[in-house]
């Protein structure tokens, strides 16, 4: 059986299940891609940081998401997760195996890869508007390119 990653980013490396591979864009963001047990759904994720703590507190001891439909693209959904123990901000895109060429695949990694950087940035600017009142910055929506990784330790699990 061919594996959904194997058709869009080739062969697992040696030691690294056919449902996953990290990928790490040239300025660094690293994304997870997940194949679902029965190989018909694809789960990009990625971490670009935590609430600040005066922020995390207002959740409680409750996970937080929120999920929509992709504005362009029939049956991606676009979720952002914050966890409850930790308050790791979680981006998510799911999608089923055979809504997406190979072109379109890249173009989502682009797409995640920018929503990532705007995390970054909005998350590093509660710190800039403690510091500052109101100056805030806006982010580099440049789009990267991307290579295999090893995988983080239990970040994706």
């Amino acid at each position: 059986m061919s594996h959904l990653l194997e058709q869009l980013v080739g062969p697992a490396p040696a030691g690294v299940p056919p449902n996953q591979r990290h990928l790490r864009s040239v300025d660094g963001i690293e994304l997870c891609l997940l194949s679902n047990p029965q190989d018909d759904q694809l789960v990009l994720a990625s971490f670009p940081g935590t609430l600040p703590t005066d922020h995390a507190h207002a959740l409680g001891s409750a996970q937080w998401s929120h999920s929509l439909p992709h504005p362009t693209r029939e049956g991606v959904q676009l979720c952002v997760m914050v966890t409850p123990d930790d308050a790791r901000v979680m981006l998510i895109d799911t999608w089923p195996r055979h809504s997406i060429d190979s072109r379109t695949f890249k173009r989502l990694l682009d797409e995640h890869a920018r929503r990532h950087r705007h995390w970054l940035e909005t998350l590093s600017s509660f710190d800039a508007y403690d510091d500052a009142d109101d100056d805030l910055t806006t982010a580099d929506d440049g789009i990267g390119t991307y290579s295999s990784t090893s995988p983080s330790p239990a970040r994706f699990a």
